[in-house]
């Protein structure tokens, strides 16, 4: 475990003297404020909407994170704990406490929000289960917005062009693959390979509260999800070698 941790420890010192975070959380900060400015909003509504901008924004940081390091520093902190499993899993954590607390941002300012607005921000009283619900849903798109941004790695793609290109392509299809469903039946075979990000959001259409069978069921899917894109990424660094 010690390995792992100061993997970590080394990300975070390197990746936030960079300013590839910046954009990303500027972009969510616009976000929050046009979303919870504007009076009455939807308590579900408003938090599926922040489910698909948690999704967008890891995919983001995932696909920077990507270039943090050069493969020559790769492979020198590789062989300094003696184990490529181990590096690739302190990724994996490093982008999930990223997801962690861009969720608990997402997740905690309507609270203040509403708690500013003299609690009338929402169309009914905003409840402990709604930030709760809010806060799984949006931390598990968020894991797959950083699976699905993290697989393009450059051992992996190499032509940063094409990488850009398709993450961005993948995290479009997922909010929109429902349209593109009806219009091309034949998207329903390879639909499954994209993030549930449609599907997720689809639960919770016209939904006034949070059931949490309804929570619990959508998290698992996008979490399931990110598991496994992970699970591949590691699969594929280990098996493409430097």
């Amino acid at each position: 475990m010690k390995p792992i941790i100061e993997i970590i420890k080394y990300d975070c010192r390197v990746y936030f003297r960079t300013s590839r975070f910046v954009m990303p959380l500027a972009v969510l900060i616009v976000y929050l404020y046009g979303m919870f400015t504007i009076k009455p909003v939807g308590v579900v509504d408003s938090y599926a909407m922040s489910v698909v901008a948690g999704f967008f924004a890891m995919v983001w940081l995932g696909m920077t994170y990507n270039t943090l390091e050069d493969m020559v520093s790769e492979q020198i902190l590789i062989l300094r704990i003696k184990s490529d499993t181990k590096y690739y899993i302190s990724d994996v954590i490093f982008l999930t406490v990223i997801s962690l607390i861009i969720s608990a941002l997402l997740a905690v300012f309507p609270v203040y929000q509403d708690l500013v607005n003299g609690r009338d921000l929402f169309l009914r009283p905003l409840e402990a289960m709604d930030v709760i619900s809010g806060f799984v849903l949006i931390f598990a798109s968020s894991f797959a917005g950083g699976a699905a941004g993290s697989l393009m790695h450059q051992r992996i793609v190499k032509n940063r062009r094409i990488a850009v290109v398709a993450t961005a392509l993948i995290a479009l299809i997922a909010v929109t693959k429902g349209a593109i469903g009806e219009e091309f039946a034949l998207f329903s075979i390879v639909a499954w390979l994209f993030p549930p990000i449609y599907d997720v959001v689809k639960i919770f259409t016209k939904e006034e509260f949070f059931e949490v069978f309804k929570v619990l069921r959508a998290a698992l899917m996008l979490l399931v999800y990110g598991g496994c894109v992970y699970t591949l990424k590691v699969w594929l660094l280990k098996k493409k070698r430097f």
